[in-house]
């Protein structure tokens, strides 16, 4: 199978391992295949770009995943793994944030998972947010993910467990 992306770059993949990872997949091409084809391959065009989709299907491989790669396309990923329906890969994406990702940007973190309704990767990325004096949070563009109620408790519980401590 050949998956053709927004920017018409071409990524070949076995339609097994689709079928296996995304319910979304495994319901569009159980009955049939697609009718346009590449390389006469199937061909499966989709709206994500290359880097979206290639780290979607690296995240369904067993194979290392790079955590500066996973970084750069951390939202557009979390889209595509919801909108095919992939749990696994998402799980997967997940664990290598928790391992790799969240102690060095805990704020990004926290406002990917709070936009994504995960809410155990928010509350791990807001415990991680104590390590920074608040003075030299980063400016991070996935804040714009979330609310100003969503920030204004990040806040305040930096400050509680400020007093606290």
């Amino acid at each position: 199978l050949v998956i053709q992306t927004s920017d018409n770059a071409h990524l070949f993949i076995s339609k097994a391992l689709l079928i296996f990872n995304s319910e979304f997949f495994r319901n569009a091409l159980s009955d049939s295949l697609p009718a346009e084809s590449y390389q006469n391959l199937p061909l499966l065009p989709v709206e994500e770009n290359a880097r979206t989709m290639v780290a979607v299907m690296q995240l369904c491989y067993p194979i290392h995943i790079s955590p500066a790669e996973t970084l750069i396309a951390a939202v557009p990923v979390m889209q595509a793994l919801r909108k095919y329906i992939m749990d696994k890969a998402e799980r997967r994406l997940l664990d290598v944030v928790q391992a790799d990702l969240l102690k060095k940007y805990p704020l990004r973190w926290f406002a990917i998972a709070r936009s994504y309704g995960c809410d155990d990767l928010a509350r791990r990325a807001a415990k991680q947010t104590l390590r920074v004096p608040l003075s030299e949070w980063e400016e991070a563009e996935e804040l714009r993910l979330i609310n100003g109620l969503d920030h204004h408790r990040l806040v305040d519980y930096f400050k509680r467990s400020g007093q606290a401590a």
